[in-house]
């Protein structure tokens, strides 16, 4: 038996699809979720199952779209109170590939579109967030 993973990312929200699946689940940690938030009627994904079996991984899709106004509303205000709060005092951090100033947007472009990052890419009006 595989021996569990002690480092890597406890929780992916990933707006990709199957096209990271793979690259999710081999850098979650032990235990982690990867919840897959787009679909579309074609995507389909291929799992090591024995990977995700071993290292307890939980693989969970949601979309909003479905959902009523109600529900919607519910969330945000879950994600207001729960979530942010983690944010703020940084105990929750997204993983940041770069960052890029307005004037550099073509630069950010070919670096999204070759597909060769992992994690955010942020487009600033100006410099204070530069990495």
């Amino acid at each position: 038996m595989q021996m569990m993973k002690n480092t890597g990312i406890d929780l992916i929200l990933d707006m990709a699809g199957p096209d990271y699946l793979d690259r999710n689940l081999e850098n979650i940690k032990a235990r982690g979720i990867s919840c897959i938030n787009r679909f579309r009627s074609d995507d389909r994904g291929n799992i090591d199952l024995g990977h995700l079996i071993t290292q307890n991984l939980t693989i969970m899709g949601s979309v909003l779209h479905p959902l009523a106004i109600k529900e919607k509303a519910q969330l945000s205000k879950e994600i207001q109170n729960q979530l942010l709060p983690l944010l703020k005092s940084s105990r929750l951090h997204p993983k940041i590939h770069s960052c890029f100033v307005l004037e550099d947007f073509d630069r950010e472009h070919v670096l999204m579109l070759s597909n060769n990052c992992i994690g955010k890419i942020i487009l600033t009006v100006d410099d204070t967030i530069r990495r």
